[in-house]
């Protein structure tokens, strides 16, 4: 019964993956419509009635599979009348299969919806240039694995979320792959993918098949790879007793090999003593530094180096011993490069702990380190084509979560390395064009220090273009407006019509319309006298909820306070900035330390202590659940009749902005 349905399964799916490698699509066409790798080819794009009809600029990448990966081209697309785009593909004998993604903007169209029951994205199948009447190797299994989130064959974010293929599908291409396919590369590659797809379609039915793959990797000349394969098959298919088996006599054939790493791993992940944990760490990484080799068994297994880079590491550093840098500098992963930057360079900058001059120089190494990933893409991301990576690689470089270029320029300013400084933050601004606060008033600083004053007021116009101008920046264009008008008079109007008015909407935009009665609150301020919500009813309560240990927060602070000078004089708008989930016991001589530091003269409360668990935060938990917000910074706008109108969480970085924000809400 089961030989009966894999045949017209097969056949089904066969009839398929020829219409797909003949580029039978409505909006997509190839030319010839049947394509030998090795040859180019001409696409074709007709953009009606897709997300992207009717749009001036197109851009399209082409993933090609070969040699067990995906890599990514980008297409010169030419458009010879509305909605129809083209372009050449020159293709390599060892491409597998080709498949196309279309953009304008934020719009994407790989046609990842179902067509008459199939799921048909974009593609071409490329046949054998050594047998033309046969597909090129690999292409029918990654046709039907590259449709599928289970096996590790996707491309990743090309489909849509949860239009995937079924096991039942992908168990039949890869089948046909076999049956045309013996080249025992290919067979060892796709082995796991085919017999857990067997197993996950046909279940116990699947063994006999399933058991042909296990003995055919486990062979007397196999090599250790294949083995593991084995191994994960058998785990898989919950065989204990057969992996258990294949595990110890793998461990005992290679004593020093995948099975006593992932043994070490575990020994590692386990150990709750830091002193121990740092001493397994170390010893990991001797005995079993990272190899591509095993990265497919590092992934199915959880082995995660970045996690033990980063705990080595910090528990060097957590003595105060950076030099731990640079004895693995040039072993950390890109990924692992920006956590370790951001862990260790980027908290202590901001926390002001350690003094600029000592980080320098490890703030420089890690930056060289990540500029080497530019032109050298990590194997992780090769998927991309170039533009991508480029697109990826600065959004990491400079404007990620960790911006490790724009740390790097604000501690060249606070150690003295100006003309450095200088030179990164030139380079910076042309990725973010005056859109970064924190960079345009690094900018200028740099720039009046490293006698460049002519600059400045074109940076600070520009800057106000883009509504990120810093307090000190504002100061600065209001200095030299004055020295050039000899007066202060139309200030206000100038600095109004510098405003990018697109950049003032964003910012109305990041706020929520609520319509929700505030939670009832009493806390204390800096004096110890209570405060409290119902005390203040009749008058505009703007309420900040922040946190000494919350970047962003004191980030905002600026801008908030800005918004309070505005205000001052109105006696129907109040300002409190609400310290919350602190655990230090000092934490309020800290908040009045910072407060008179920063010569704040905003109103602050003290959050109550929570009722359950350590340090404060009673008030703000009953927010966060009523609101359905998780965590600082948090702004509330509460009218006079004491309910939320507007709130808005996080902060874009500008100071001007953010005064605006709680402006556009009068």
């Amino acid at each position: 019964m089961l030989l009966k349905k894999v045949k017209f399964l097969s056949l089904v799916f066969l009839l398929a993956g020829i219409s797909v490698a003949r580029a039978q699509y409505k909006q997509f066409k190839s030319s010839p419509s049947t394509v030998v790798a090795g040859q180019p080819f001409n696409i074709t794009y007709d953009a009606s009635g897709t997300l992207l009809a009717g749009r001036e600029q197109v851009k399209g990448i082409a993933y090609y599979y070969a040699d067990f990966g995906w890599h990514g081209i980008d297409l010169n697309l030419v458009s010879s009348e509305k909605n129809k785009w083209s372009a050449m593909v020159n293709t390599q004998k060892n491409w597998a299969m080709v498949a196309f993604k279309f953009m304008s903007g934020d719009s994407v169209d790989t046609n990842s919806g179902q067509t008459d029951g199939f799921l048909t994205p974009y593609a071409q199948l490329l046949r054998n240039p050594e047998d033309t009447a046969r597909n090129a190797k690999g292409a029918l299994a990654i046709w039907g694995l590259f449709r599928s989130s289970k096996y590790g064959f996707e491309i990743p974010d090309y489909l849509n979320q949860g239009k995937f293929v079924t096991d039942t599908v992908v168990a039949m291409y890869l089948q046909k792959e076999l049956e045309q396919n013996h080249d025992p590369e290919y067979k060892s590659a796709f082995a796991v993918a085919y017999a857990t797809s067997m197993h996950s379609a046909y279940g116990e039915n699947s063994a006999p098949k399933i058991n042909a793959v296990t003995n055919y990797l486990t062979r007397k000349d196999a090599p250790q790879t294949d083995r593991l394969r084995a191994w994960q098959i058998l785990a898989y298919t919950q065989q204990a007793a057969k992996a258990d088996s294949l595990e110890k006599a793998i461990e005992t054939q290679y004593p020093t090999g995948f099975i006593a790493k992932l043994g070490a791993y575990k020994m590692f992940s386990a150990e709750k003593d830091q002193g121990k944990l740092k001493s397994l760490g170390e010893e990991f990484l001797e005995k079993y530094p990272y190899d591509p080799a095993y990265a497919e068994f590092d992934k199915a297994n959880r082995i995660d180096y970045n996690r033990v880079y980063l705990t080595v590491i910090l528990l060097q550093i957590g003595n105060n011993d950076f030099k731990v840098i640079d004895k693995y500098i040039d072993r950390l992963s890109f990924l692992t490069t920006i956590n370790v930057y951001y862990k260790t360079v980027q908290i202590a900058h901001h926390r002001k702990s350690i003094d600029d001059n000592y980080l320098y120089p490890y703030s420089e190494l890690l930056l060289k380190r990540m500029q080497t990933f530019k032109t050298n893409v990590p194997e992780e991301y090769k998927y991309y084509s170039p533009e991508e990576w480029l697109k990826f690689y600065n959004n990491a470089y400079i404007a990620g979560y960790a911006p490790m270029v724009l740390e790097h320029i604000s501690i060249c300013r606070g150690a003295g390395k100006y003309d450095e400084g200088l030179q990164y933050a030139r380079a910076a601004e042309a990725v973010q064009h005056y859109k970064t606060e924190s960079l345009n008033d690094d900018y200028v600083f740099l720039l009046n220090k490293t006698g460049h004053q002519d600059e400045v007021n074109d940076v600070l116009i520009k800057s106000m273009y883009e509504n990120q101008v810093s307090a000190p920046m504002l100061d600065l264009l209001k200095a030299n407006y004055i020295s050039k008008y000899k007066s202060a008079e139309g200030f206000d109007k100038y600095l109004q019509s510098l405003k990018n008015a697109s950049a003032s909407k964003m910012s109305k935009e990041d706020l929520t319309l609520m319509n929700k009665p505030m939670v009832n609150w009493t806390m204390t301020d800096l004096k110890g006298k209570k405060i409290s919500l119902a005390s203040l009813k009749g008058k505009t309560v703007v309420m900040d909820f922040w946190a000494t240990w919350c970047v962003p927060c004191k980030a905002s602070l600026p801008g908030m306070n800005l918004a309070v000078q505005r205000y001052k004089n109105d006696p129907n708008v109040v300002f409190y900035f609400v310290d919350t989930e602190e655990t230090e016991a000092d934490y309020k001589q800290q908040i009045r330390q910072y407060v008179k530091d920063n010569h704040y003269t905003f109103n602050v409360l003290f959050d109550n202590p929570m009722i359950k668990g350590k340090g404060t935060g009673e008030v703000f938990a009953r927010v966060s659940k009523a609101f359905q917000i998780s965590g600082v910074p948090l702004k509330l706008i509460i009218d006079k009749h004491g309910v939320v109108r507007y709130m808005t969480s996080g902060f874009k970085g500008s100071a001007t902005a953010l005064s605006d924000e709680n402006i556009s809400t009068n």
